[in-house]
């Protein structure tokens, strides 16, 4: 069988953009659903689907790893960005609570590693508590981004896939790239200081 030489970048020569790459549908009104693609864009309905709102973060064109509905305001939503394929490792992370009408960049002291996932925590003792997974592990900030720290007890400094938060056990689930799988109690943090 003859050898066929393959060009390193052909795999990405079909591939189709535009693609829906995070959904969330807000807890507070389910009418709102925020969407994002592997090019950059945002979308928000609140029409239940009937009527879709680009409501871009200005200047951004990565990977949307994930969308987070706020669980108190239907307006308020989180958005988590890539740039591992545009060769950035730079952590972006905004916030918008007007429906996508401005947003604010909550990266904050993140290192600067792409970031896989954010999700908000539902407690409403906890109102400013967020969660990232990220190349290095997963960060936690009580005031809505203005700082952050490694949330680490027990896990390596790993690439951090995705998070889920059980909120009627308060725990926090984690999924690594090749290093199984985390779980951490999250009565060990004190109240949100937001």
């Amino acid at each position: 069988m003859p050898h066929r030489k393959v060009d390193a970048a052909s795999h990405l020569e079909k591939v189709a953009e535009g693609t829906v790459t995070a959904l969330a549908v807000s807890t507070v009104d389910g009418n709102v659903v925020w969407a994002g693609t592997d090019d950059g864009h945002v979308w928000v309905t609140q029409t239940g689907g009937s009527v879709w709102v680009n409501v871009d973060v200005p200047g951004r064109s990565e990977w949307v790893t994930r969308v987070e509905a706020d669980p108190f305001s239907a307006g308020t939503g989180y958005v988590a960005y890539s740039g591992y394929h545009s060769g950035s490792r730079l952590p972006r992370i905004f916030r918008t609570v007007n429906f996508g009408a401005s947003w604010t960049e909550i990266s904050g002291d993140l290192p600067d590693v792409p970031l896989n996932c954010v999700n908000a925590d539902p407690d409403p003792a906890m109102r400013g508590r967020l969660f990232v997974c990220s190349d290095l592990g997963v960060y936690v900030t009580d005031n809505y981004g203005l700082s952050w720290s490694a949330l680490q007890t027990g896990m390596p400094r790993v690439v951090v896939l995705d998070l889920d938060l059980i909120e009627s056990s308060r725990q926090l689930f984690a999924a690594t790239h090749g290093r199984s799988m985390y779980v951490y109690d999250l009565n060990q943090l004190g109240p949100a200081d937001a």
